[in-house]
């Protein structure tokens, strides 16, 4: 059994070079969206790196900010349009905490057409969860949990696959104190990383409630996390930006630490 992150996203929400941070975990080619973006440029990432929209099963939202909630609605457009046309079988599902998936829903009815909204809560599932809720995701059992933050609701999701892999998701918010029980041996963990530390005059990751790679590293390795996804980054290093992250991070982190680029395909192993 092969499984892959897709990783469609690595930006913060006021990115311009890159998408906003959002993936999709793949199993013998059935896909689980984690997130979707803010925009339609979730359809652009899946066209390009050839995930048919039919293959997606499943979405978690995390939050209700723009850059992680909107893509949700031109996913739920683009596979409720096949449907629509016959393309589609069964059912597609969406997670996320109770105010989230009430404002989701407004939204879609707000903005799709009539027959997509047709299918809402009939074929496309918007399902809300509750902190420590326990769902089927492909061959796994995914966790949703409130990830702690202040400032909006967030929920965050922990997948653990029957051969005793497992992978978590954070959203954008940093590692609390009341999550460190579900992320302890991680085998990987995706986590915001907003700016290097050597840069932190310049973002000020603190204002917006993020970290810095050195302050997501240093909790990443203080929980035996094995590998860590850095993302929901600034952009302003272009190409250089691998690089630089893991030269900085590696001095905290002693695990596999990966930075991907928009669009690229990272083995599970």
């Amino acid at each position: 059994m092969s499984r892959r992150l897709y990783v469609f996203g690595t930006g913060h929400a006021m990115v311009t070079r890159l998408y906003n941070s959002c993936f999709a975990l793949e199993e013998d080619g059935r896909f689980f969206l984690l997130d979707a973006g803010g925009g339609s440029g979730i359809l652009q990432a899946a066209a390009a790196m050839g995930v048919p929209w039919d293959a997606v099963r499943f979405l978690f939202l995390t939050h209700t900010h723009t850059d992680h909630l909107l893509g949700g609605v031109w996913a739920v457009r683009a596979v409720g349009s096949r449907m629509c046309s016959g393309q589609y079988l069964g059912e597609f599902t969406v997670w996320g905490h109770h105010a989230l998936i009430d404002a989701f829903r407004t939204v879609c009815r707000a903005v799709l057409s009539p027959g997509i909204c047709a299918l809402l809560d009939r074929r496309i599932l918007l399902q809300p969860v509750e902190d420590g809720a326990q769902r089927s995701v492909l061959s796994g059992t995914a966790v949703f949990f409130d990830t702690g933050c202040t400032q909006v609701c967030q929920f965050g999701c922990a997948v653990r696959f029957p051969d005793g892999q497992r992978l978590a998701y954070l959203g954008d918010e940093p590692i609390h104190p009341q999550v460190r029980p579900l992320l302890s041996g991680c085998g990987y963990l995706i986590a915001e990383a907003l700016c290097l530390e050597s840069e932190r005059q310049i973002h000020r990751p603190e204002a917006s409630f993020h970290s810095s790679v050195k302050e997501t590293c240093e909790r990443a390795e203080a929980l035996g996390v094995r590998h860590l996804i850095l993302c929901h980054t600034e952009d302003t290093h272009g190409p250089a930006r691998r690089a630089l992250y893991t030269a900085e991070g590696g001095r905290w982190f002693s695990g596999t630490l990966l930075v991907p680029d928009d669009r690229e395909i990272v083995p599970l192993a």
